[in-house]
């Protein structure tokens, strides 16, 4: 009992102090939060190889925050840890190389989730991002169509360093590095203007868009000009003659053109998309282990021997009776069993006063 004692306690003593060496060792490491990615892996359109090394990093608030794992059966799964020491990373971009060639795919980090994000690599060139414009003159209105971004990445679009009214109002690419959105001008005067796209790793592509928007409709023509002043009068003529008529005065001079009528306002922007419907559902979180099972309770005390009752007083003496007359003499084998019979009442007697005392 005593040395099942000791074990518990030692055992009781183990569980106290190992959460406090996990503590110490972690102290230093202040983690904060952390995101996990886990998923496949390919590289030059095949399953990675197993041990090939996976790394992830984000640009953090203070330093870069880092997170590494081995492709095994063509999968990895890493977590990407916030810390003290890395401050903040929520909203970074996490990117990922796989045998230090740069994945295709990007995230945002995120505190506290998992993510699956499967993984592409080339170890050869990549063709270099590029953008068409259609039209690539007019009003303002144009598509834009991008290919060889980075794949399933958020794309940036800028005009002339401005930007633009965009539908839809957030672009990415697709598995293909592809996209398209639709841009209205966010300037209004005439002239060329460069049209930029850049994904979350840095690929950037560019092309000239020529604004020439006509001008607007003449105005109206001015209000005719008010009528020139009358001609002074002729002189009188000489006495007896009658006097000539004096000329007509010269005709005013012609009022001043009427004022050119405003541009005629640009035409209206068209309607927004419809929104995407929600994301799918994350996928549920690993459930905890069952904890240790609790050490037995101690056994009960026994209870305590009861008393040993009072010897009972002898009884009187009989009287004794008549002596009755002699018997036949019994048979051998009487006699035999009537003393083993004694024999065996004596034994029973002592040993019931023996047990007796005992309690």
């Amino acid at each position: 009992m005593t040395k099942r004692k000791y074990l518990v306690g030692l055992v009781l003593a183990l569980a106290l102090l190992l959460p406090m060496a996990l503590m110490a060792s972690g102290v230093s490491a202040q983690l904060l939060s952390a995101h996990r990615f886990y998923g496949s892996v390919t590289l030059d359109d095949a399953s990675a190889a197993n041990g090939t090394a996976v790394v992830a990093s984000a640009t953090c608030a203070s330093d870069t925050a880092t997170g590494s794992a081995s492709v095994s059966e063509g999968q990895y799964d890493l977590t990407l840890e916030e810390t003290a020491a890395s401050g903040s990373c929520a909203g970074s971009t996490v990117s990922f190389t796989v045998g230090g060639i740069a994945a295709a795919e990007s995230a945002a980090f995120s505190g506290f989730s998992v993510a699956s994000l499967a993984l592409t690599a080339s170890s050869a060139p990549a063709a270099a991002a590029a953008i068409t414009l259609a039209p690539s003159s007019g009003v303002g209105l144009s598509t834009v169509s991008g290919s060889n971004f980075a794949k399933n990445s958020a794309v940036t679009v800028t005009w002339g360093g401005t930007a633009p009214g965009i539908t839809p109002t957030s672009v990415t690419s697709d598995s293909a590095g592809s996209f398209t959105a639709t841009l209205n001008s966010p300037v209004s005067d005439n002239g060329d203007y460069t049209v930029t796209a850049t994904d979350a790793s840095s690929n950037a592509a560019s092309a000239t868009y020529t604004l020439a928007v006509p001008a607007g409709p003449a105005g109206a023509a001015g209000a005719d000009g008010a009528a020139g002043a009358d001609g002074a009068a002729g002189a009188d003529g000489a006495a007896g003659v009658a006097g000539a008529i004096g000329a007509d005065g010269a005709a005013g001079s012609a009022g001043p053109a009427g004022l050119q009528g405003p541009q005629g306002p640009r035409g209206l922007i068209g309607f927004e998309g419809d929104k995407g419907g929600p994301g799918p559902q994350g996928p549920m979180g690993v459930g905890g282990t069952q904890g240790a099972a609790g050490p037995a309770g101690a056994q009960g005390v026994a209870g305590a021997a009861g008393s040993v009752g009072a010897v009972g007083t002898q009884g009187a003496q009989g009287a004794q009776g008549a002596q009755g007359a002699a018997g036949a003499d019994a048979p051998i084998a009487i006699v035999w069993v009537a003393l083993i019979i004694a024999i065996v009442a004596g034994i029973f007697s002592l040993v019931s006063v023996v047990a007796l005392r005992r309690r």
